[in-house]
């Protein structure tokens, strides 16, 4: 089943970030610290493999410094430089370890929450995903970090409006707190977890562009969207897509999100026709109505399964899909052969007969497993008065006279 990728959506680390916004040190206060960033300067543009051994080289120097006033404070600091080092080197612990420190020595409720952000961020990738006290553990620090967030004055980037500080960590941490949430299996917290990443983006007061990528309030309706399924909530999965149709400057369209979001429980089609009919039930029916009818169909058809209900039930979100008529099956084309292009996949060998076509082939497979004769004649019958599909028409009608 194929699938537009997901865009890399996440920073791969607060503390990172935070090294970007902050490299400036009080100068000539250490010698220490006045040789580092004298070899970071003489470096210049660095290799990976050389950004490690400059850490490797640096961080057990700045470490032992990390306590000594003379080598600065905050984020000119050799503990700031020393946690990032720590960072590079993916040595969690001593991360943590540094940004306690620094978040325990922090006069200023803004430098507290730069400090905690970067605790948080340590114990989220530090965690050891079976251990469910080290993922409660996580979680908590994440909690203190977006309790402090708003306190964030620096780093603002330009623009008009700018960007609140306290946007891109926040919404980082909430990432992080859906994906611990998950491993716990809470999925109804992530999906909530999710949703309150909305809230803070709107609360930012600055319009949603690509460049958020993943941080998009659509993407973290689909991500909930998504969780909900896993919930077996269907009705809250619709309703979490349904609302994208409300923000203004969407990248995709809801219907597409909807579509994306079966690939998740593609493995149980029963899911997929009760997430299906909830979805056409609060949004409607629209061109991606029509690419999620024929994937439910499909899956549906593959299953064999001895309840008829089911079967039933998928030929009536067909049937709902198919009142969208040849002009609307045609917009399905049209979208899935644009998605087709920008990833670079072929398209299929049957596509050329249009979704159209496809619906009613899909239709004539259910009617044929429910056993439904008078009806799959009937769907197939029209079928071939289009002139399309005519091979597998043909077969079929013969099956057909075959059984009834």
């Amino acid at each position: 089943m194929f699938r537009h990728g997901s865009r890399k959506m996440f920073l791969k680390a607060a503390p990172v970030l935070a090294v970007v916004l902050f490299t400036a040190a009080a100068m000539g206060q250490c010698d220490d610290l006045d040789r580092y960033h004298a070899d970071r300067l003489a470096m210049g543009e660095a290799t990976p493999a050389q950004q490690r051994a400059l850490a490797q080289a640096w961080l057990p120097v700045l470490a032992a410094r990390a306590a000594d006033p003379a080598c600065g404070s905050g984020v000119a600091s050799a503990r700031w430089h020393a946690m990032s080092l720590a960072n590079l080197l993916e040595d969690w612990t001593l991360s943590r370890e540094l940004a306690e420190q620094g978040r325990h020595a922090a006069a200023e409720r803004s430098d507290r929450a730069l400090w905690q952000m970067n605790v948080a961020g340590a114990t989220f990738h530090g965690r050891i995903i079976a251990n469910q006290e080290g993922l409660t553990d996580t979680v908590r620090q994440l909690d203190s970090f977006l309790a402090l967030a708003p306190a964030m004055v620096a780093g603002v980037r330009t623009g008009q409006p700018p960007v609140p500080a306290w946007l891109l960590p926040s919404l980082n941490a909430l990432t992080w707190k859906a994906v611990c949430l998950r491993e716990m299996e809470d999925f109804s917290g992530a999906a909530f977890t999710e949703q309150r990443a909305v809230t803070i983006f709107a609360a930012a007061r600055i319009e949603p562009d690509v460049s958020f990528g993943g941080f998009l309030p659509e993407e973290a309706y689909y991500r909930a969207s998504v969780d909900w399924l896993r919930a077996n909530r269907p009705a809250e999965a619709a309703g979490s897509l349904a609302t994208i149709s409300f923000l203004g400057g969407t990248i995709r369209p809801a219907g597409q999100h909807t579509w994306n979001a079966i690939f998740h429980i593609a493995s149980n089609p029963e899911k997929v026709v009760a997430f299906l009919e909830e979805a056409i039930r609060q949004m409607g029916v629209d061109e991606w109505s029509v690419l999620q009818a024929a994937d439910a169909a499909s899956l549906v058809h593959n299953m064999r399964p001895e309840s008829l209900d089911l079967v039933t039930r998928a030929i009536a979100c067909i049937n709902q899909a198919l009142t969208i008529g040849v002009d609307g099956c045609a917009r399905a084309d049209a979208a899935l052969q644009a998605i087709q292009a920008t990833a670079e996949v072929p398209a299929g060998l049957d596509q050329q007969a249009g979704q159209y076509a496809l619906l009613l082939r899909h239709r004539a497979r259910l009617e044929m497993d429910s056993g439904d004769w008078a009806a799959a004649q009937i769907t197939v019958r029209t079928l071939r008065d289009l002139g399309s599909l005519l091979p597998w028409t043909e077969e079929a009608l013969v099956r057909i006279a075959r059984r009834w």
